[in-house]
């Protein structure tokens, strides 16, 4: 694969909706270019007009083939995939008849809240910003320890 940053071509073959979803999803890192038939996406593979040749079949975005060619610009399998993911999540909830705040609400990504436990006495407790504070000032202090020894150390030799 040519390892320089380019923009990617990708040859799509999908039902006509899906085609100018995707086409619209162009972006600097990859350009989707609809064509009618698999046969065209695979000349124009040949013929190097394209990095990638992408075939969603008439059943939807849950499943497709992608082929690309060893010469051709990097393709980020995982951004196609991201694309077609999310028109796939899309397209099934209009199937499903869900409004756009029904659609916000499932696809709203989970917040992740951490804290820093210990037990005492069988307890748990949660430990307090202190515990943070506290290591980023011995670290710091010890830092500045070495520091000083590396300075003294280093000013023998000169002396020398």
């Amino acid at each position: 694969m040519n390892q320089t940053h380019e923009t990617a071509t990708v040859v799509v073959v999908a039902p006509q909706s899906i085609g100018a979803s995707l086409h619209a999803a162009s972006n600097d890192d990859v350009t989707y270019k609809v064509v009618p038939t698999s046969k065209r996406g695979q000349k124009e593979l040949k013929a190097k007009d394209a990095d990638a040749l992408l075939v969603i079949p008439n059943s939807g975005a849950a499943s497709a083939k992608l082929y690309t060619r060893d010469d051709g610009n990097n393709v980020s399998k995982t951004a196609i995939t991201t694309t077609l993911s999310g028109l796939n999540t899309i397209s099934t909830a209009q199937k499903l008849g869900l409004s756009s705040a029904q659609l916000a609400q499932l696809t709203k990504p989970t917040r992740l809240s951490s804290k820093s436990v210990s037990f005492k006495a069988n307890k748990m407790v949660i430990a307090s910003g202190k515990s943070d504070t506290l290591k980023t000032i011995l670290s710091l202090a010890v830092g500045a320890l070495m520091y000083v020894f590396l300075l003294s150390y280093g000013a023998l030799f000169p002396r020398k």
